[in-house]
């Protein structure tokens, strides 16, 4: 996509896509929210991830069959914002605990300011999890948490 003024991107409900580039150079703001990009896949290239200042994932599938490879798209973008990056938004289903290295590793030492996470909290390590992104955040002045119940089978 080239557009050169536009500021803030949303692909919501994507569960197919495989990539996406953004050639604009004064992105502000990204929002996904569907099902793990491909494994290996570029996921969102963004011409200067400098300017990116908030981040919104919202995964809709179980993180927790997955391997490191599998989340790696995500945590790749995550730190690709180092430079500006204020706000971050995860939302991981069913729990936000498979993989939390992976996301603390992410966001070590970006200038978060604001982190908000969705996601089960049913178990200790869950909340072990939180401990460790939030020890790796800090800049933060705000944390929103949004606690979700067990996923009700269909």
């Amino acid at each position: 996509m080239k557009n050169a003024f536009l500021r803030s991107f949303a692909m919501i409900c994507c569960h197919h896509a495989t990539g996406v580039e953004l050639q604009t150079t004064r992105l502000e703001s990204l929002h996904y929210k569907g099902g793990l990009p491909p494994r290996g896949s570029s996921f969102i290239t963004v011409a200067n991830y400098d300017g990116v200042k908030e981040v919104r994932i919202e995964i809709c599938e179980k993180l927790s069959s997955k391997v490191p490879d599998d989340i790696a798209p995500v945590t790749t973008l995550i730190r690709s914002c180092k430079k500006k990056l204020k706000y971050l938004h995860l939302s991981l289903r069913p729990s936000m605990a498979y993989h939390s290295s992976l996301l603390a590793d992410a966001v070590r030492g970006l200038p978060l300011r604001q982190l908000g996470l969705k996601g089960c909290l049913r178990e200790g390590h869950a909340v072990r999890s939180v401990a460790v992104l939030l020890r790796e955040t800090k800049n933060l002045e705000v944390l929103s948490m949004f606690p979700l119940g067990q996923p009700q089978k269909k």
